[in-house]
């Protein structure tokens, strides 16, 4: 009898270990947005507009960034700029540090020469679309004076925003510069809001630079519909990063990947602009939704049930009287649609005339089922037991 028992037991638990193993989903490899698999080992999706947060994937473990952390960088020279501290045309020295860096092929680099002459613009230019490490070391310089000022200045400003950052040079290259995924995203957010400028440099597909074409390292620039930025970041220690950022009809999505694979943070990228897109566009309709709302729509006090459809509904015409900004008087509507039965407006309304005595007589009409049930089952149950004793 104890072995047939036990035996069962053993067979429910194998049973429940085979139902329960492909549930667990195994984040260290993958997670999922709805049901597409990303291989980032860290993401985040936001509304530009608002900040808010759309999807996360261990967005606030810290990771190495590598030349995403340049557009800190970038930030700071807007900033030099805004405050008229220099402009798009001042002359950047090359010291003989940075012409000898950016010869170097460890680190993305384009390279520089202390016999010629560049402006800020020309540097930002490749700093942005072809990550050119020298050109930043160089920015970094003319804004602070000295590399080690700068690094302080970049570790000011992310102080200041309240984001798990640490910056150690201007350009991201070493696996000492690390921050998350959501302080990336709040670094992309802060340059397009203080200057959204950035974008005609973000947007473009090439430059040209001494005499060559230099080609930008966002490979969705001209695929994804809407995307005008933002940066790369590619090392053996970090892996493969991309922010991201596209605008469709007035809204745009920013989304951060960090640690996955070349080929697969674009279409990481994809994914998660793609879900951040139908999630806004599913709270915009939701928000022009309002159902069930009671209101007097004639003398004699009688209630109607209104449910507001999205003006935007493929089956509806909208009438010429709704304002562009869809805003509009519910019950005025509601009163045309029952005065003018000629003209269909994006409002559907019903008389309530649910007797609430009926309603109330259902509801403990159920509740006495139920507890009917519990009662057959309970007698059922102890015949049973006194059978046994006999």
């Amino acid at each position: 009898m104890k072995t047939k028992r036990l035996t069962k037991l053993i067979i429910c638990f194998l049973l429940l270990v085979v139902f329960l193993i492909p549930q667990i989903e195994i984040t260290s490899l993958a997670t999922y947005v709805d049901d597409k698999r990303i291989t980032s080992e860290g993401a985040i999706v936001i509304d530009f507009e608002s900040g808010m947060e759309l999807f996360e994937y261990n967005a606030d473990v810290r990771r190495v960034p590598s030349s995403m952390a340049k557009m800190m960088t970038v930030y700071l020279v807007y900033e030099a700029i805004a405050e008229g501290k220099i402009n798009f045309s001042t002359v950047v020295p090359i010291s003989a540090t940075v012409a000898g860096f950016s010869q170097r092929g460890d680190v993305s680099n384009v390279k520089l020469y202390q016999s010629e002459t560049y402006t800020v613009d020309d540097l930002l230019n490749i700093a942005i679309i072809s990550s050119a490490s020298g050109a930043c070391t160089a920015l970094g310089e003319l804004v602070a004076g000295t590399a080690q000022r700068f690094h302080q200045m970049m570790n000011d400003k992310a102080e200041e925003w309240g984001i798990d950052a640490f910056f150690s040079n201007a350009y991201g290259g070493t696996e000492n510069t690390q921050l998350t995924p959501r302080a990336m995203a709040t670094l992309v957010r802060n340059t397009l809001l203080d200057y959204p400028e950035v974008l005609e440099k973000t947007s473009l597909s090439t430059v040209r630079f001494q005499g060559r074409t230099l080609w930008n390292t966002n490979r969705l620039l001209g695929v994804y519909d809407g995307i005008d930025g933002f940066k790369t970041g590619t090392s053996p220690i970090a892996g493969e990063n991309f922010s991201g950022t596209a605008e469709r009809d007035g809204i745009r999505i920013i989304s951060i990947t960090m640690g996955s694979n070349y080929d697969q943070r674009y279409n990481d990228t994809v994914i998660l602009l793609d879900y951040g897109f139908a999630k806004l566009e599913e709270q915009r309709i939701e928000e022009n939704r309002i159902t069930h709302v009671n209101v007097d729509l004639s003398d004699d006090e009688t209630d109607y049930l209104i449910d507001l459809l999205p003006i935007d509904d493929p089956q509806i015409t909208p009438p010429a009287e709704i304002p562009d900004d869809n805003t509009f008087d519910i019950i005025e509507m509601a009163k045309a649609s029952m005065e003018e039965s000629n003209t269909f407006l994006p409002i559907i309304v019903a008389e309530d005339d649910t007797d609430p005595l009926v309603t109330s007589m259902l509801l403990i009409g159920c509740v006495a089922s139920v507890i009917g049930m519990i009662i057959v089952v309970f007698i059922i149950f102890k015949k049973k037991r006194l059978n046994s004793v006999k």
